[in-house]
């Protein structure tokens, strides 16, 4: 391999590295948040129901187009 290739491998390897460990805050971070019970339910009901399905959809695009 040349060092363009290696380079090319390691900016890719930061890349997905970076990347993974978003992917898991986000999931745990929803993942407490649509499971919340009481007063947090009451607040993530009324902050869903400000949001408009386009909002959701922008703020969740990042996981759809790949590194």
């Amino acid at each position: 391999m040349g060092l363009g290739t290696t380079a090319r491998f390691l900016a890719y390897q930061q890349s997905r590295y970076l990347r993974t460990a978003r992917v898991q805050l986000t999931s745990r971070m929803y993942g407490e948040l649509y499971h919340a019970k009481g007063v947090a339910a009451e607040l993530r009901n009324a902050l869903l129901s400000q949001t408009s399905a386009a909002q959701a959809r922008q703020h969740l695009s990042w996981l759809f187009h790949g590194i």
